[in-house]
């Protein structure tokens, strides 16, 4: 939740620079332009990770339900569940669209400490 709280604040913050870069700097108006972007890509995928992680638990349920096997940890079955088929997908969505997510907050980051370097 922190980062996507994080994406949102440095969309909000990137959107009002705008106003403030318009009649100024247009180096550091494209930079912050860019930076909107970036943040509005990271909370949009933040906000699909969310989702597929508020899905998860159901299909870890799902598959806890119809295994055959008995699994020693929470962690063991998590492991196998990755593994299995059918649940794959939606675990490695979760960690691809995170860790994107998190990779547009960095980006966004650096692209507005320019423009603050850059006023």
């Amino acid at each position: 939740k922190t980062l996507g709280a994080a994406n949102g604040a440095g969309l909000l913050a990137s959107l009002a620079s705008l106003q403030y870069l318009k009649a100024g700097n247009p180096h550091a108006l494209g930079l912050a332009k860019c930076a909107v972007g970036i943040f509005l890509v990271g909370a949009a995928l933040f906000a699909w990770a969310f989702l597929t992680l508020t899905l998860l638990p159901i299909a870890i349920e799902k598959f806890a339900m119809m295994s055959n096997q008995k699994h020693g940890s929470f962690l063991s079955m998590l492991h196998a569940f990755s593994r299995h088929p059918e649940f794959k997908s939606g675990y490695s969505q979760f960690l691809f669209t995170s860790l994107c997510s998190l990779a547009c907050f960095v980006v966004g980051l650096m692209l507005a400490a320019l423009v603050a370097y850059n006023i």
